[in-house]
């Protein structure tokens, strides 16, 4: 088995991004920079920031510090949290001089007297996104926003500038610090400090509330974006959109309805959101998925950290760089680990695992999208399955067929319950594996996806094989609320939670939209098991009606859950929507058709009389 921490032990061949992002921020002339890391959830953003950090501490002109934003989500303030971290690990720097402590302390005070008054700390960067749609508005409004409320003054009409003169004399005896004084300050604190530059690592800002995301992106921006500095944000982009999204929603909602946006005006508000997101981060980097070469090389050198001395480890990540640094493109298996070690012979375990890591490295990949985190965690299910079944004497067990059905239960796990569904009906391997397989007939509700296609393809087949065994195994799992192997991608999540309430509703259609394949799945499985928990409630239906007119795939899955969920429970107006739905988007139409066919069959029930109501033709 093997832990899901991260870890700056290079198993996947990320070096050469972090190098890469470090021969950047090492170049004076691009600083000051703010450069994001970008990737989905699990794809190895903190591996290269732990690599980061490890390879710019070796350098004594460089300050390095490293910040989880997520650690910080209940702290009552995003900007001081983030600010003052940065201070007091500067100070902490063994290299940092003891002359300039006094003045460091300085400034964390500052930061926190800001935080108490609130001054202009809370509203400033709010004009930002107004910004884009007037054309030059700018921070001021807020800072003086803030300095009414400090003094009880919540009319929110313009101040002119005497009215704002005079607020400023009666805070004489304040130390009011505004965002100028501060950055000066701080610019001044590091160019007395003598280092080169600094380099500030922000993790897990993906996992932030929209809220905490937009504060920690604006603390940079504004207070702490002076020269020499370089901030790196790990994170997944469309959360970091959907945060400001989110966030800005009342100023995106009314330019939505502006004139001067044209005739798209939700695009233009979409573009709004992009546009500040590249003011923010200036260099996008996008992390690439892994090839099935990297992924055999990845589960190669998984197994051999496992099975061998940590000293012989060692010497096979060693060979294994110098052959992805000769060859990208070629994996590192069995052989290669053999020639590294000479005359030692090999355990058994580690030789038997990697014959599997050879014929299975382009099915995971498949199914699990080159994602190192899916993959380390497949991995441990699949390990832990095949000792259950050694432990209850399965003798027939194939690892083939465990390794194809575990793929189909870990990357889409509605078609796989479905799938034990038919088992269990029918007490034999399903009829339907083998009009899938000889393309004979294909079930409505498994949609017309390529990957479920490619999937039922593989090797091996399954109509000719007793599956019971491999039910049996995950018999517990199948009886849950959720599997449970894989966890929710944050960009799932995040659209669940929004999904939810009809505010969130209006503004994650940015975010449905960049969701993968696999992503649509996993969405489509938690708000399916949402109605099977409770098919009363009205905001999990309008839910799946704002997914499918964002993502019309997806109605299918709707159409099928509707006819398994108790009649009594459909709301009356569901045929209504659906047919509205289907007006605006003509490739909903055969999917809600049979729908709404359904729901008149239903003649005792709500639905089924509203369903068999005429329809106005306005």
């Amino acid at each position: 088995m093997w832990s899901d921490n991260d870890t700056a032990e290079d198993l996947i061949g990320f070096r050469v991004h972090a190098e890469l992002v470090r021969d950047v921020v090492s170049d004076d002339t691009v600083l000051p920079v703010t450069i994001g890391v970008f990737g989905d959830w699990g794809s190895g953003k903190t591996s290269i920031m732990k690599m980061l950090q490890a390879e710019l501490a070796k350098n004594e002109q460089v300050a390095v510090v490293y910040f989880d934003a997520w650690l910080f989500e209940g702290y009552d303030d995003a900007k001081s949290a983030l600010i003052s971290s940065i201070l007091k690990q500067l100070m902490d720097n063994k290299r940092f001089p003891a002359e300039l402590k006094d003045k460091a302390t300085k400034l964390i005070k500052r930061v926190n007297w800001m935080r108490l008054m609130k001054m202009g700390w809370d509203n400033v960067a709010l004009p930002a996104v107004l910004a884009y749609a007037t054309g030059g508005a700018t921070a001021v409004p807020a800072v003086v926003t803030g300095v009414k409320a400090l003094f009880g003054k919540a009319d929110e009409s313009p101040l002119k500038s005497e009215e704002t003169e005079k607020l400023l004399k009666e805070s004489e005896d304040a130390e009011i610090t505004g965002v100028k004084d501060f950055r000066e300050k701080f610019d001044e604190l590091l160019r007395d400090s003598k280092f080169k530059s600094l380099v500030v690592l922000i993790d897990d800002l993906d996992r932030c509330s929209p809220d905490r995301i937009v504060e920690n992106l604006e603390a940079i921006r504004l207070f702490l974006n002076v020269d020499k500095t370089a901030f790196i944000i790990g994170a997944d982009p469309r959360i970091v959109r959907h945060g400001i999204a989110v966030r800005y929603h009342q100023a995106l909602d009314a330019a939505r309805t502006s004139p001067a946006f044209g005739e798209n005006p939700t695009e233009a508000a979409e573009q709004l959101v992009r546009d500040y997101v590249e003011k923010l981060i200036q260099v996008p980097y996008h992390l690439p998925r892994l090839s099935p070469a990297e992924i055999e090389t990845y589960l190669s050198l998984l197994f051999a950290k496992r099975d061998l001395p940590a000293d012989d480890f060692k010497v096979c990540l060693a060979e294994c760089e110098k052959l992805r640094a000769a060859n990208r493109f070629g994996p590192f298996g069995l052989s290669d680990i053999q020639q590294a070690l000479g005359s030692k012979p090999l355990p058994a375990t580690l030789k038997e695992a990697l014959s599997f890591t050879a014929g299975a490295a382009h099915l995971i990949t498949e199914n699990l999208k080159g994602n190192p985190r899916q993959v380390k965690r497949f991995l441990n299910a699949f390990v832990l399955r095949r000792k259950l079944a050694k432990v209850a004497k399965m003798v027939t067990m194939r690892d083939d067929v465990l390794l194809k059905l575990m793929l189909l239960e870990y990357s889409n796990e509605t078609r796989f319950r479905e799938l034990a569904r038919w088992h269990e009906e029918q007490d034999e391997t399903p009829k339907q594996i083998h009009g899938m397989e000889t393309d004979k007939e294909w079930p409505k509700e498994w949609g017309e996806k390529d990957s479920l296609r490619r999937w039922i393809g593989m090797e091996p087949k399954l109509s000719s094989v007793d599956l019971s065994e491999y039910f049996w195994l995950v018999r517990d799992r199948l009886a849950s609320s959720q599997i449970g192997l894989s966890l929710t991608p944050p960009a799932v999540k995040e659209s669940y939670d929004a999904l939810l309430s009809e505010s969130g509703r209006k503004s994650v259609g940015s975010l449905l939209k960049g969701l993968r394949e696999a992503e649509v799945d996993a969405l489509t499985s938690l708000l399916s098991k949402a109605l099977q928990r409770d098919s009363k409630n009205a905001e999990t239906y309008n839910a799946f009606l704002k997914v499918a007119e964002i993502i019309p795939s997806t109605i299918s899955v709707f159409g099928a859950l509707i006819k398994n969920l108790p009649s009594d429970n459909l709301p009356g107006w569901l045929s209504g929507k659906l047919e509205l739905l289907s007006k605006h988007n003509t490739a909903l139409k055969g999917p809600v058709d049979d729908a709404v066919a359904y729901l008149k069959t239903l003649t005792n029930s709500r639905a089924g009389k509203a369903a068999q109501q005429p329809r106005s033709k306005t």
